[in-house]
């Protein structure tokens, strides 16, 4: 008889595969929890430690490091020296801890997958239906056989490179090692010449839009991913129904209303132009009233934890529509570590902080913000964290209405978002992602009727920049927090 191991923690999809296995005349051997599970399913099995004549030792840590095993896996039908061959190893790798590591069956997949031309080796329930197919047609070939040791291979180093990282006391390690799995091909990329990818880190399991649901609409590209993303990055920081929307990586338009279909109204009434063909994304369900309003609009994605059943109904009419579901979104305060790769190399850096605290602040000019305007001042700042610099974000009763992003020079931003803003300028907040190096974009806001303004301070100019706040009767804010995103 042919022989197997079957060693797996994931369960899923193994009895139906052990019972074809014994249907073509595999004898398999198993360790002590599968062996269980397996018996208990009426599939004929063998216990590792009955084949190798020797107990488990140190309380089940020494299973299946044994001679007769590994020169079974290492050999071939035609092996010598009275060594038993096995032709099948199932393995599948038990959750990382520091006081448990997966030895023994890192050890059997690497050793099956060294032996790749003689031995099949499966890491993947995923794969069980292809390799009983191939095995009943006797198509298991050298090619498909390379595929399955590669993906082996691949599992024992992201496995090596998690326990590197779990001993590590260091944030910046001497050496960064990153695995993600590719979960899909994308058309294309940026641009319809360049060809791309989406890879998962599987180590981040909170919600987003790499890892979202689509219900319907156009298969996703390389944009809408990155849009997505940057809009889910918003919308996650208010406490209230928010909305978002994105356009080519910066957003048009932010509110944060009383319910979700408010929220789009006023977020697409910041800039209805560039909001034109957007990424909408919501921190609540999306109920009927919101689809309907989402309806009268070109858009190309939406994004939200969930939405009611009349609200899909709604959205389907939109055919090309992409609607993606992320489940509840958890915002998470916690740090954690993002990377930019330069030609060469990587930047690799914590990510931002997100909290942004009005006993923090240190108001520095003669006129103090009024409760309204704080609350402006430090929704405009959440917003003002996710434009590309240098940016300028100016709002009014939790919206906003006028965006300024991605200038060489301040000012220009400045200009930018006053020309958006209109005549919705006077009465608004203002946000500068740095700090005024002149008194010139302060002099513009405070002709356009700006109120208050949120900034981090630290110009050599800074005291110029607050004799023209108390010459325009401009509340002003320092947050020693500069807010730059490039």
């Amino acid at each position: 008889m042919k022989k197997a191991i079957i060693s797996v923690s994931n369960k899923n999809g193994i009895l139906d595969f052990a019972r074809e296995l014994n249907a073509l005349n595999y004898e398999i051997l198993s360790t002590s929890g599968t062996f269980q599970f397996l018996k208990e399913n009426e599939v004929s099995v063998q216990k590792i430690e009955k084949y190798t004549e020797v107990s488990e030792l140190l309380g089940g840590k020494v299973k299946t490091l044994h001679p007769k095993i590994f020169a079974g896996i290492l050999g071939s039908p035609n092996t010598q020296d009275d060594v038993e061959f096995i032709s099948l190893v199932v393995v599948n790798l038990y959750s990382l801890d520091k006081r448990e590591i997966d030895i023994g069956g890192s050890a059997l997949l690497r050793a099956a997958a060294k032996n790749y031309e003689n031995v099949i080796v499966v890491c993947d329930p995923a794969d069980y239906p292809e390799i009983i197919d191939r095995l009943k047609s006797s198509k298991v070939n050298h090619a498909f056989r390379k595929k399955l040791a590669a993906k082996a291979f691949q599992l024992t180093a992201d496995y090596d490179s998690a326990i590197v990282n779990s001993f590590s006391e260091n944030k910046f390690p001497e050496r960064l090692t990153l695995s993600f799995t590719k979960a899909s091909e994308l058309t294309y990329g940026e641009n319809p010449d360049q060809y791309a990818a989406l890879y998962l880190d599987s180590s981040r399991k909170r919600n987003s839009a790499a890892m979202a649901i689509q219900l319907q609409g156009k298969p996703l590209t390389f944009n809408n991913i990155l849009d997505a993303d940057s809009a889910l990055q918003i919308v996650k920081k208010f406490d209230g129904p928010a909305c978002v929307i994105v356009k080519h990586n910066n957003p048009s338009g932010v509110a944060e209303k009383e319910n979700c279909c408010a929220s789009f109204i006023q977020a697409y009434a910041a800039d209805p132009l560039c909001a034109f063909g957007g990424v909408v994304a919501f921190n609540r369900k999306v109920d009927f009233a919101t689809a309907e309003a989402l309806r009268n609009h070109f858009l190309e994605l939406v994004i939200a934890p969930d939405y009611d059943e009349e609200a899909l109904s709604a959205l389907s009419t939109k055919n090309s529509l992409r609607v993606l579901k992320t489940g509840d979104l958890l915002w998470i305060l916690s740090e954690r570590m993002a990377f930019k790769e330069v030609d060469g190399g990587l930047l690799y850096q914590t990510s931002p902080s997100h909290r942004f605290d009005a006993n923090d602040f240190q108001v520095i000019t003669q006129k103090q913000p009024t409760a309204a305007e704080m609350r402006d001042l430090i929704f405009a700042a959440k917003v003002n964290q996710e434009v590309k610099s240098n940016s300028i974000v100016i709002a009014k009763e939790s919206a906003t209405v006028g965006i300024g992003a991605g200038q060489m020079s301040r000012v220009d931003s400045m200009f930018i978002a006053l020309h958006k803003a209109k005549q919705r300028a006077p009465g608004a907040v203002l946000s500068s992602d740095g700090f005024f190096p002149f008194a010139d974009s302060i002099e513009m806001a405070g002709r356009a009727g700006i109120t208050a303004i949120i900034q981090p301070g630290g110009s050599k100019k800074d005291q110029e920049v607050i004799e023209a706040c108390n010459r325009f009767g401009i509340a002003m804010i320092f947050t020693c927090k500069r807010l730059f995103k490039h």
